[in-house]
């Protein structure tokens, strides 16, 4: 498990968490009490994340990118 830090995000709480099941669990600002697990289909992912908090651009906006071009998607448990 490893867990990316950043500075501040309006939209994401840090740190994003990433277990060794190739997921990431993310908390959004908007719902600080749940956690929702995402699977990582972009191996580019994490160097592209840690790549863009170097940068200092949005965490957020990473993320919601990455789950438009599906390399997040979200893992459903019942």
């Amino acid at each position: 498990m490893m867990n990316i830090e950043f500075p501040t995000s309006s939209a994401i709480l840090s740190p994003i968490v990433v277990n060794e099941d190739n997921t990431v669990a993310i908390t959004y600002s908007s719902n600080p009490d749940k956690q929702y697990t995402f699977a990582i289909a972009d191996d580019e992912f994490i160097p592209g994340l840690q790549g863009a908090i170097a940068n200092e651009e949005s965490v957020g906006r990473f993320v919601a990118i990455a789950r438009k071009r599906g390399g997040l998607t979200e893992v459903v448990t019942a």
